[in-house]
């Protein structure tokens, strides 16, 4: 009896869980940040440099100052980093998610900080803040 009673409180207590997991599903659609609030993740249209995408690589291209310690000792790769885009399309708050050294970090976030304003994010036809993660590519001409 007292194994029939056990396996039914754990059938009653997976069944719970189950119906709990399936009738209140985790949100898949993180709006704003909980460290940050006000600051929108997802959006209904994502802020988008002026020009496009293409043309913001095109910008970092002509305008990326490789570093000479990084060229010195054959540094390369990509340096990724986050910004928050304003109501305003201006870029705030640029910070390294994932370095690379050899100063190729500093120059990043300069060229980020240097970019026009960005067109902003729209939630319901709104402008919002947003935070972005861009990767900026290190590479050295000529190495293999």
């Amino acid at each position: 009896m007292k194994m029939k009673n056990s396996f039914t409180r754990i059938f009653t207590i997976v069944a719970f869980l189950i119906f709990g997991i399936l009738a209140f599903p985790p949100e898949t659609k993180a709006q704003t940040s909980a460290m940050e609030p006000g600051v929108m993740t997802e959006v209904d249209e994502r802020p988008l440099p002026s020009g496009g995408m293409d043309e913001m690589y095109d910008y970092f291209g002509k305008n990326m100052k490789y570093p000479e310690l990084a060229k010195e000792n054959g540094i390369e790769g990509t340096v990724v980093a986050t910004f928050l885009v304003q109501k305003d399309g201006s870029i705030t708050e640029v910070e390294l998610l994932r370095g690379i050294g050899g100063y190729c970090d500093e120059e990043a976030i300069r060229l980020i900080k240097s970019m026009e304003k960005w067109q902003p994010g729209k939630l319901k036809g709104e402008a919002v803040v947003t935070r972005m993660r861009i990767p900026v590519r290190f590479k050295l001409e000529n190495h293999s």
